[in-house]
């Protein structure tokens, strides 16, 4: 059966909110590590775009995506995608309270 409410909608929504934190944690993590030259942020950045391109892919490359939302039958994926989310916003929070 299929759900003919708004859980499509729910879920691009859902996917949209994602990308946009994943952006926003690779422009600071960005910034920081060309402010600090420091290797490890700007690494970070280029693992998140990594994740930003892959997760952009995949709404976009699904043929399905507007009628259901974006499907991710790959439970490691999800999981390395929130958690390394997760894991940056972290770390830039840290970096935000660290006291010089």
């Amino acid at each position: 059966m299929r759900d003919s409410g708004l859980q499509s909608e729910r879920t691009q929504q859902a996917w949209s909110r994602t990308l946009l934190l994943l952006a926003l944690n690779i422009l600071l993590f960005l910034r920081i590590g060309l402010i600090e030259a420091s290797w490890l942020m700007l690494s970070g950045a280029v693992l998140g775009a990594v994740l930003f391109v892959l997760i952009s892919l995949k709404r976009h490359l699904n043929p399905n995506y507007h009628n259901i939302g974006l499907k991710i039958d790959n439970s490691l994926f999800l999981v390395l995608a929130s958690t390394s989310i997760a894991t940056m916003s972290l770390i830039l929070i840290l970096k935000v309270l660290e006291i010089k």
